[in-house]
């Protein structure tokens, strides 16, 4: 039908480009929103609603009057314990999604990403730094010294 209103109206070269690209664009939203339909099962999506408070995330738990050492005492002596509870999370996430945590997702040159990976704690220099440099030296606004890395293909 387009080629015919287009022979009719006499429409220019790149209406008909742009017809054609818009045509070609809506095939494939289609076919990204049926993977994601099929990847992602509804109910997952909403499952996990969102915590994150307004204002800045801040860890309660270290005393506000402490200084910078001893904000970073507080948050890595905790860090191995959290740091196992939220690996077990994020294995328990990827699953959730439909996704095999173990899977490879991704490899360059000698380096392989799997969909869940283990990260190792932030270091207590990268900490203090990034306390002092983004965060005006207040410890208690780190929030991803236990950390991990989930890889999904989009």
């Amino acid at each position: 039908i387009r080629a015919e209103i287009d022979s009719e109206l006499r429409v220019r070269p790149e209406t008909q480009e742009f017809w054609h690209n818009l045509d070609q664009f809506v095939e494939i939203k289609g076919l990204i929103e049926g993977e994601v339909a099929r990847i992602i099962r509804k109910n997952a999506v909403t499952r996990f609603k969102n915590i994150k408070p307004p204002g800045p995330l801040v860890q309660e738990f270290v005393p506000k009057d402490a200084t910078l050492e001893e904000q970073l005492a507080v948050l890595f002596d905790r860090a191995p314990e959290a740091k196992e509870k939220y690996d077990v999370f994020c294995r328990l996430l990827a699953q959730e999604v439909g996704l095999d945590p173990d899977a490879i997702m991704l490899e360059q040159a000698d380096t392989m990403w799997r969909v869940y990976t283990e990260v190792p704690l932030k270091s207590r220099k990268r900490a203090a730094e990034k306390a002092r440099n983004e965060y005006d030296g207040h410890g208690r606004r780190l929030v991803d010294i236990v950390r991990a890395s989930i890889v999904v293909d989009n």
